[in-house]
């Protein structure tokens, strides 16, 4: 009876340890949309509203969109394809853990394409490790996704054109689209993730520049009155020498208030795109 009991106690002391988990602190897992690659969501978007008048249905057009998936401290970022009537639906392709080294991947494959002709295939390893083959054809090219490790194919034929490419590049040029992500972040309670870290540092370091623009500007306008006034003095007291003298200096204090304009406006333009 007692080895019974001993053994009973032995099992439900198994159980509840196995029953105990530790949760660790959470973390992001989230995909961010930064834009279309190609005209696929609107294609979908008018078959969608002439199926539901009864003129046909035509939503099963392969999206292309620009991706960023914020994993834990780290981002990816690539192509997002998303097709209704294919095994290979929300396929994401890595091409890189920064805006920078995903915007050099689009370049090399616009590079790619307009060095190779059709028939040429040339093959990458993305920064998940899976394989992705490129194959020139027409006008445009294909992607074939594959798991080596595996021997399965994860994604084939995802079409691209030249455009598309183009396209990824400006959206990764696009200041407003690392803001995104930046915000997206913030709203998880991501306030410690390295790109936030880094955007927020990044943000000071302009607002710093901007003060001290708006200070040059302010005092350099000062200097502009001051010469001014001395420039009637002179020219009432009928001192020619100082007036010209005066007169150079007006003329290198506008020159130099007409740059710090132009950069204050550079600036302005930039928050605003």
């Amino acid at each position: 009876m007692k080895k019974l009991l001993l053994a009973m106690c032995m099992t439900i002391a198994s159980v509840t340890s196995f029953a105990q988990i530790n949760l660790e602190k959470t973390f992001a897992n989230e995909i961010i949309v930064l834009g279309e690659l190609s005209g696929g969501a609107a294609l979908n978007a008018i078959g969608n509203v002439a199926s539901a008048m009864g003129g046909g249905y035509y939503s099963n057009t392969a999206e292309h969109k620009l991706f960023c998936r914020c994993y834990h401290d780290s981002l990816a970022l690539g192509i997002l394809v998303q097709t209704a009537n294919r095994f290979d639906d929300d396929m994401e392709i890595a091409l890189g853990k920064d805006f920078e080294t995903t915007k050099q991947s689009f370049s090399d494959l616009v590079l790619w394409y307009d060095s190779s002709v059709k028939g040429h295939s040339v093959s990458f390893t993305d920064i998940w490790g899976r394989r992705v083959q490129i194959n020139r054809n027409q006008n445009n090219i294909s992607l074939d996704v594959i798991d080596d490790i595996n021997s399965k194919v994860i994604a084939e034929n995802v079409v691209l054109t030249r455009q598309n490419l183009v396209k990824g590049i400006k959206l990764l040029d696009n200041p407003k689209k690392k803001e995104d992500v930046y915000l997206k972040l913030l709203d998880l309670g991501q306030e410690t993730h390295p790109f936030v870290v880094a955007y927020a540092e990044g943000l000071s370091k302009v607002q710093k520049e901007h003060d001290a623009l708006v200070e040059m500007r302010d005092s350099t306008e000062t200097q502009i009155e001051s010469i001014k006034e001395q420039m009637k003095f002179a020219k009432k007291s009928k001192d020619k020498e100082s007036f010209s003298v005066l007169k150079d200096s007006l003329t290198v204090l506008r020159v130099r208030l007409s740059e710090i304009m132009d950069d204050l406006w550079d600036y302005d333009m930039n928050s605003e795109s």
